[in-house]
């Protein structure tokens, strides 16, 4: 039937298969890690984008208070949302100020309260 030169000459194709095999395996398992990080950096990208801006949380928490808050209350609600008070000014400042104050109070301005409805048109819109 078959000769030792034609069992050798199988046994030789048959390891070089189970070599390439076994590369094949290596690379296809290394693509599967890279498209799994992918993966999850896309997740998270996409998580973050869904995520509300901070400057956002602030307003809306002012509005649920009434549209009205103290400094003390605006304090809170910074620290409640994760960030440093001091970090709070910026807000108040320039000609794109989001909140502003009179007689000790705080309020959401003209502009503040438009960033607040295009917010909400944009998470309607992608809903």
């Amino acid at each position: 039937m078959f000769t030792n030169n034609a069992i050798a000459i199988a046994e030789d194709t048959v390891e070089e298969v189970l070599t390439r095999l076994k590369e094949l395996q290596r690379l296809l398992k290394r693509a599967l890690d890279e498209l799994e990080i992918t993966k999850k950096k896309v997740e998270n990208y996409l998580q973050e984008k869904k995520e509300i801006p901070a400057r956002i949380k602030l307003l809306l928490e002012i509005q649920q208070k009434g549209g009205c808050v103290t400094k003390e209350e605006l304090r809170e609600i910074w620290k409640s949302i994760g960030k440093n008070p001091r970090g709070i000014g910026g807000f108040f400042r320039g000609k794109n100020a989001l909140i502003a104050e009179e007689n000790g109070k705080i309020f959401i301005t003209e502009l503040g309260k438009e960033e607040l409805k295009r917010h909400v048109e944009v998470r309607d819109a992608e809903e």
